[in-house]
């Protein structure tokens, strides 16, 4: 039906280990949906106060092992506690909405050691206890509509006021990523006082967007105000290229997400008119398309075997299948382009392209210089099946100031992997 789904999520350890969605149908609320073993999909309820038709974006779900928590585009909260059964008193699972003290805005959510994190626009972080996650009926009726059993806690980020943009759980510590800079908080293990500020660790760069932060390959990465791509170190590293900040710089969306296949840890950032990807194996960095598109359509959530894609634009859910050919119906074209750098006129008297295949295939390549707009009209190298295979193309002309680029393009039902040019 219309409508599109907006987040996925599947809490280990609780409600039987079930997948989670939260979807948007036109003219609606948001819809928190939970999805048995079985596919049998249940409504739990509504996850925003509010209807709308149109495109709705930056949703958050997390879980701690209490409950399932969502944040939405509006900045309201809402859980879904987990059921529990002490003796004769057995309390169902229920969804309610958490609010914060007038004035403050939720701008992000994670979790630490059980605890609710809730970090505001204003630098101040509330927290709600893991033993403090029980809901009590307000009257006699039973009517579970209230909020928490005891108020919200509260620190407040100092190093600078510069607003907090997002906050994450990185090995046990807080990272409180403002607009200009970040903090980092510790657990103490004082009850009074469970949280206090990591003397020395701040990081001098701050975060562009709550979806531009993301935790990936046992850290961090995150997009500054300065377009740069970082990761957490000791100091900020700088893992972006100058083509790519300029495209971070010309965009006014950022997504993060990450993803694993075939043993390669992916990081994949979309940007408003294209999705780059970032292998953590071989530190480099490539474009993700969808067919007939200049961009990735979808947004991923790495499940426990599969990573699963869906797209605010239906309420479908697909998933990368490495043993298929076809996206969604269409043949896959895969393409690689590199770079030849060059001061002075280069000629090129051969090109030789290495690969593997599983059967035999074809390989077009064709070629640009910096100032064409259309690459040259292709010529083939047929590979037959084998591993680590080359064959060349002589006398392909020349580079001249300042690169030239080639395109290798693969069609074919065939398993490839392009090594060397």
């Amino acid at each position: 039906s219309n409508g599109s789904t907006l987040g996925i999520i599947r809490p280990i350890g609780i409600f039987n280990n079930d997948l989670f969605t939260v979807e948007h149908t036109l003219d609606s609320y948001l819809v928190l949906y939970r999805i048995n073993s079985n596919g049998i999909k249940t409504v739990i309820g509504n996850v925003s106060t509010y209807g709308s038709t149109s495109t709705v974006t930056n949703i958050k779900i997390i879980y701690t092992q209490f409950g399932l928590i969502v944040l939405n585009d509006k900045n309201e909260l809402f859980v879904y506690t987990v059921g529990t059964s002490t003796g004769s008193n057995t309390v169902a699972s229920s969804l309610q909405q958490i609010t914060v003290p007038e004035n403050y805005v939720p701008q992000d959510i994670c979790t630490i050691d059980n605890y609710l994190m809730i970090a505001c626009t204003s630098g101040r972080v509330y927290y709600l206890e893991p033993n403090e996650w029980v809901f009590t009926d307000d009257n006699a009726s039973g009517d579970d509509s209230g909020n928490t059993d005891s108020a919200l806690n509260y620190f407040t980020a100092e190093s600078l006021p510069d607003g907090l943009v997002s906050i994450q759980n990185l090995r046990g510590q807080l990272y409180l990523f403002g607009q200009l800079s970040t903090e980092v908080w510790q657990i103490t293990g004082d009850s009074d006082s469970p949280f206090a500020k990591a003397i020395g660790l701040d990081l001098m760069k701050g975060a562009i967007d709550r979806r531009a932060v993301c935790l990936y390959d046992n850290t961090i990465i995150w997009i500054g105000q300065d377009s740069v791509v970082y990761r957490v170190d000791n100091v900020p590293e700088r893992v972006s290229t100058y083509n790519i900040e300029a495209q971070i710089k010309a965009s006014t969306t950022y997504n993060c997400w990450s993803y694993t296949l075939r043993g390669h840890l992916f990081l994949v950032i979309d940007l408003d008119n294209v999705t780059y990807q970032y292998d953590a194996a071989t530190k480099t960095w490539s474009t993700l398309k969808s067919y007939n598109n200049i961009k990735f359509n979808y947004t991923g959530y790495q499940d426990l075997n599969d990573v699963l894609l869906y797209t605010g634009t239906s309420r479908s859910i697909v998933k990368f299948d490495v043993n298929t050919y076809q996206d969604v119906g269409n043949n896959i074209e895969c393409e690689v382009t590199g770079i030849v750098q060059t001061n002075a006129p280069l000629p090129l008297f051969n090109l030789s392209l290495t690969t593997s295949q599983s059967s035999a295939t074809s390989y077009n390549i064709s070629w640009r210089n910096a100032y064409d707009t259309s690459y040259s009209n292709p010529r083939i190298i047929n590979m037959t099946r084998q591993d680590m295979m080359s064959n060349s193309m002589f006398m392909v002309g020349q580079a001249v100031q300042p690169y030239k680029e080639f395109s290798i393009i693969n069609t074919d039902n065939v398993d490839i992997n392009i090594i060397d040019l």
